[in-house]
């Protein structure tokens, strides 16, 4: 028996075609050299920096054309092409529009743009990488005659280098293995057997990854793997199985015009499996077990409806979620412990502590209401609202690591259509973030010391990253019942 496997990996984007120069045979010059100049700009670029904000894009300023503006037509515009270049000879190169010129002249690009164009022409490996930048200048009349400015033929203006991190879209490893499958779990990722086959091409441009192996009789088992992820097996952190007492008691009643709910639980954990607040190099949540654990809560529930046309419903989750005797390291950013030096070695004692801990991702506070009008058969009106408290990134508790709560409203407008028999039709329109809330929902974090600025003393810092949420947006959908 044989297995055939492929691995795939796309980074889905909503790619469009670089902006490119204007196409046209050189006119009789507006300006000569020596009226224009360039100074440089930026010489470091970080896109996600730069598309991040509540404000939307911040321009990227190549550079500030310093023009002899008395030489300038009236009529005349100015406009610019940025080329970037992976070598200095401008062979494989993209080129991308500059954005129009404000009153300092400034050369700016748009990092959506820049990053299309870089993902299409060169590479979608997001590694930084030094990338050679000129400037070519074009002065328009009328919106029609075009003219580059210069001497005889292109002029460039302000070859330099910038360093360029594209966003990071998906990650790739290098390598891809076979874990389990034939072989032993720990032992195949140990010794890393089978190997996913692949070209020698970056593995961003060519993410088509193969194998074949002789699989077991009957069932068998086996997962994917790069080296990071063999190497915690191999080592033995492997996730154990948690066990957990659940205990519920309910509460119904039901009505005609309004109905009502509660429902009480304890849920009791012995090597719960929690996010730790870490992810792997692919980007994945990292778990981790708990030794000893709960969660206890009330979920009380109920609807009105108020008249034929118009309906509320809500319901609540009040929960105590702990991590019991949790030991991790406390300290306040840049805090210092004295190093022991005894020949060449260092060493250092970190100050622990054992505490009962709120879960990771785990709000003790959860509620949404909808508020539902139907104007005529067949078609509603919802206005969504839904409050989720404060929660932590990991299971430690540290307000450094907390997301804040957040309160998000929605509008949905559905019609249905009945088919024959019991089938429907339902298109629905939703608009998501109404209030266009700033919001985070996920994250990752960790603790890192500084061994290398002091010879007498270790620093201990927090690092954490957020996932930023989408502001107001549309979807529509069908859905079909059968």
């Amino acid at each position: 028996m044989m297995a055939l496997l492929s691995l795939a990996f796309v980074a889905c984007d909503d790619d469009y075609a670089t902006e490119v120069g204007p196409q046209s045979n050189p006119q009789e010059k507006l300006l000569q050299l020596n009226d224009v100049s360039v100074t440089t700009g930026v010489q470091t670029i970080n896109i996600s920096d730069l598309i991040s904000g509540e404000n939307g894009e911040e321009p990227i300023t190549i550079g500030t054309v310093i023009l002899n503006k008395e030489n300038l037509p009236a009529n005349a515009v100015l406009t610019a092409d940025v080329q970037f270049a992976t070598d200095e000879n401008f062979e494989n190169v993209i080129t991308v529009r500059a954005q129009d010129f404000n009153e300092n002249y400034d050369i700016n690009v748009t990092p959506s743009v820049l990053q299309d164009a870089y993902f299409n022409g060169i590479t979608r490996n997001p590694a930084t990488r030094p990338l050679y930048v000129r400037t070519i200048l074009y002065a328009m009349t009328a919106g029609e005659s075009v003219a580059i400015i210069g001497s005889d033929g292109i002029q460039y203006f302000d070859t330099h280098i910038v360093n360029l991190t594209p966003l990071n879209k998906v990650k790739i490893s290098q390598n891809y293995y076979i874990v389990g499958g034939p072989n032993d779990w720990a032992t195949s990722a140990a010794e890393r057997s089978i190997k996913f086959n692949h070209s020698d091409a970056d593995v961003y441009d060519d993410p088509v990854f193969t194998v074949t192996f002789a699989a077991n009789e009957g069932d068998t088992w086996f997962a994917i793997g790069d080296d990071e992820a063999c190497d915690a097996i191999g080592n033995g952190d492997t996730i154990r199985a948690e066990h957990m007492l659940d205990l519920e008691l309910g509460y119904q009643i039901q009505r005609p015009s309004w109905n009502f709910s509660i429902n009480g639980y304890a849920m009791l954990y012995k090597d719960q499996m929690t996010p730790s607040g870490d992810i792997s190099s692919s980007g994945y949540a990292l778990m981790e077990n708990i030794e000893k654990s709960y969660r206890l809560g009330v979920e009380p529930a109920g609807g009105v409806k108020a008249t034929d046309w118009l309906r509320f419903d809500a319901n609540l989750t009040l929960s105590l979620n702990r991590a019991i005797d949790v030991t991790f390291a406390d300290f306040e950013d840049g805090d210092s412990i004295n190093m022991v030096v005894s020949g060449t070695d260092t060493s250092w004692t970190t100050l622990n502590v054992t505490k009962t801990t709120p879960l990771a991702l785990s709000p003790s506070v959860i509620g949404s209401a909808i508020m539902t009008v139907t104007p005529f058969k067949d078609a509603k009106l919802q206005l969504i609202g839904k409050y989720v408290g404060k929660q932590y990134i990991d299971n430690t508790g540290r307000e450094v690591y907390a997301i804040d709560p957040y309160f998000l409203l929605g509008l949905r407008a559905s019609y249905t259509w009945h088919i024959k028999g019991s089938k429907e039709l339902e298109a629905q329109l939703l608009v998501n973030n109404l209030l266009n809330h700033n919001y985070r929902l996920g994250a990752w974090v960790g603790d890192w010391y500084d061994d290398w600025s002091s010879s007498t003393a270790v620093s201990y810092y927090h690092s954490v990253g957020y996932l930023q949420q989408p502001g107001r947006n549309f979807m529509a959908r069908v859905v079909f019942r059968f």
